[in-house]
């Protein structure tokens, strides 16, 4: 017998993932911004931006069996992880990997990770797999929260190096280098190194950072071309690397994120795109 699937959020990516299981014959009912706070199934998607997490979160009332699939990839205000806002007992998973909501629609294969604390990480990725949605498991939700956040950072810088022109070459360099500031993001969040090479870590990073479908790659682009930051939003719609931008302000001062903290004085105003990479470029050299 199929499983029971609710999904709240009518975005790109909840009517991706309402797609993905229709076409595999599962139960789906499918929420916007009115859902009961009863909300049947035995997984509830939560297909909604960061920022309205919290919200979506007092208002419903799972069940103990019920298990919370988190599915927005970014860092609160807070500089917390979405995951923080789900009420203690509450059984929970993220899901999270290189997937435009478009193709995953399409039934186009895909791979996301799937990752909790409760000990059946590799039950529900089983039973949520289809044909077209593979699901790694993963017992490190922490460190994939943080892969999912700081990819959109990475993207947006992405975007700029190619607003800018600056070739192949500086894109490559900008993947393994935010690699590495990745690693020190998912260590201070408590997640383990080795997440970096699931699905969420170096898949997502390298679709997100490659490719115009990105919302926070072409953000990125526009910044570049000297656009405003509220132009460009109010052109885009949610950036969710710009609100991880903000949630990592308070980690500046002790981790090594000189990408991050280029990008943090663009987005501010206070430098330009050319002038942060010239000033990364110049950089002190350090070990590889």
């Amino acid at each position: 017998m199929s499983i029971q699937i609710s999904i709240i959020g009518q975005g790109a990516f909840g009517h991706a993932l309402n797609a993905v299981y229709r076409a595999a014959d599962m139960p789906v009912d499918h929420f916007g911004r009115r859902f009961p706070k009863d909300t049947p199934g035995e997984f509830i998607f939560l297909a909604v931006p960061t920022s309205s997490l919290k919200d979506v979160l007092e208002r419903l009332r799972p069940g103990k069996e019920q298990v919370l699939v988190l599915c927005c990839k970014g860092i609160l205000p807070s500089g917390e992880m979405p995951s923080s806002c789900v009420p203690d007992l509450h059984n929970w998973a993220v899901l999270s990997g290189p997937g435009f909501a478009d193709e995953l629609a399409q039934g186009l294969p895909t791979v996301h990770s799937l990752a909790t604390h409760s000990g059946q990480a590799a039950t529900f990725a089983e039973q949520l797999s289809t044909k077209s949605l593979r699901l790694y498991w993963s017992d490190d939700p922490d460190g994939t929260q943080v892969c999912g956040a700081f990819k959109n950072v990475l993207a947006i810088a992405a975007g700029i190096a190619d607003g800018l022109g600056l070739g192949e070459n500086a894109r490559a360099a900008l993947l393994v280098r935010g690699a590495a500031e990745l690693r020190h993001v998912i260590t201070h969040w408590g997640g383990r190194e080795d997440t970096i090479w699931s699905p969420a870590g170096l898949g997502d990073l390298s679709l997100t950072c490659n490719s115009p479908k990105s919302r926070n790659f072409r953000f990125g682009q526009m910044l570049a071309a000297q656009s405003d930051v509220g132009d460009a939003l109010a052109r885009l719609g949610t950036v969710e690397g710009l609100h991880s931008i903000s949630g990592l302000r308070d980690v500046m001062h002790t981790l090594d994120l000189p990408i991050t903290r280029a990008l943090m004085a663009v987005v501010d105003g206070n430098i330009s795109p050319a002038d942060a990479v010239a000033t990364l470029m110049m950089r002190a050299t350090k070990p590889a």
